[in-house]
Formats: C-alpha cells, structure tokens, sequence
C-alpha cells in the first residue's frame, strides 16, 4: 500500500522593485501571500544607493 505523498512546501516567493521605487510598494501583495503561506523576500535594493552604482558613475565623472 502506498503512503500518501507529503505536501511539497510552497516556495518563497522573492519581489523586486523597479528603479527609483522602494520595497514598501509590495506591502500589500506581500500580505496577501503571506497569508497564503507564501515565503516571501523583498529586499530594498537602491541603486543610487549600492557602491557598485557608485563606482560605476564616479567613473563616468
């Protein structure tokens, strides 16, 4: 006899903003998947902000 399968965990969920947004903007998307048992990741990623954008226009200058 065959044991039922366990239910695979649902996977996280990972949002990325556009340029000159900000995380806050998936607030409510991030909710509403949390409370369907999504993990969910929205990292504040600033490009003015990173040193890799700020090496890359220095150099322009």
């Amino acid at each position: 006899m065959r044991r039922p399968l366990a239910a695979a965990p649902n996977p996280t969920i990972v949002l990325v903003h556009g340029a000159w947004a900000d995380a806050s903007g998936w607030n409510g998307v991030i909710a509403r998947l949390k409370s369907d048992g999504y993990p969910v990741l929205a990292p504040a990623v600033s490009p003015a902000r990173s040193s890799w954008w700020a090496t890359r226009t220095a150099a322009r200058s």
